[in-house]
């Protein structure tokens, strides 16, 4: 079947979640589980592994950069649509930073996402996104910066300003976050835990088997509202504990459709319809070990 080069499978505005050298270098590696039921399914649930690892490729006065390797792996239950057992990406992301004096300094970052079934795997299956801002420091409590992403998904090309900002009132509190894509609130209750609480924006897509799904793309939405305890439990490194509510979609598109533009989540022409999709609004369970510095 001869595809669309606009058709290519895309990570969406998520992406630009790790769009922080600061935050990668704090935590270079994790690794965490998740489940979640399936409304109005007998036992259907979805398990979530994420392990995430970062190494620096150059640090000096003019430059800091960072490469690493992502992995994701969906494992799905008596799901109501149609789409195999599991989902499977790798990602392959580089991010850096310019600083420019004392106050400030430009970032940028790209990715290289393959999302696929695994059932067959090739070049379609590969997508890309980039990212790049400025960044300031208001006082010794206030970072604020400004940024602007792309992303050549499946469907089209998506446009995403947004605004990072970081707030220290005291010594033990930190509300931060990349608006509208996260928020997130912590407090240390003494130096080895905190608690806090977030939301975060995030989407998906990969590509299905040619031979058993015609080589259709299923394209992920969600949104996560949690709460958090994070406890030191030797040096380094730290368990991490979340509960909240997850709302999701799951759409399947052909690969023929695509080449709108969409600002945000927002789009900009009218969308093609889904072959068919479900949603799922439910609690969720999260476990990770994070190593921090």
């Amino acid at each position: 079947m001869k595809r669309n080069t606009s058709a290519i499978p895309m990570l969406l505005f998520a992406m630009l979640i790790g769009f922080n050298v600061e935050s990668q270098e704090q935590d270079p590696f994790h690794i965490t589980y998740s489940h979640l039921p399936l409304k109005d399914t007998e036992n259907g649930c979805i398990s979530q592994w994420d392990i995430g690892l970062m190494l620096p490729l150059h640090k000096s006065e003019a430059l800091v950069m960072a490469t690493g390797l992502n992995l994701n792996l969906l494992q799905l239950r008596h799901f109501p649509m149609e789409i195999g057992e599991q989902l499977f990406q790798v990602t392959l992301p580089l991010v850096g930073r310019v600083p420019l004096n004392t106050w400030e300094r430009l970032f940028f970052a790209g990715r290289i996402t393959m999302g696929s079934d695994l059932k067959d795997i090739s070049f379609e299956d590969v997508s890309f996104s980039l990212g790049m801002g400025f960044q300031r420091k208001i006082s010794e409590r206030w970072d604020l910066g400004l940024g602007l992403g792309y992303a050549h998904q499946f469907f089209g090309n998506q446009i995403l300003p947004f605004v990072e900002f970081k707030y220290q009132p005291n010594g033990k509190a930190v509300f931060s976050g990349r608006f509208p894509l996260n928020m997130t609130y912590e407090r240390f209750l003494c130096q080895r835990n905190k608690i806090g609480m977030g939301w975060k924006l995030g989407a998906n897509s990969f590509r299905l088997s040619e031979d058993v799904h015609q080589g259709d793309f299923i394209r992920q939405n969600h949104f996560r509202a949690a709460l958090f305890l994070t406890q030191n439990i030797y040096e380094r490194f730290h368990l991490k504990l979340s509960t909240g509510f997850v709302g999701q979609k799951y759409q399947r598109f052909q690969d023929s459709d695509g080449g709108g533009w969409t600002l945000v989540t927002f789009p900009l022409a009218k969308e093609p319809e889904p072959l068919e999709e479900f949603e799922n609004r439910t609690a969720f369970f999260e476990i990770g070990l994070h190593y921090s510095f």
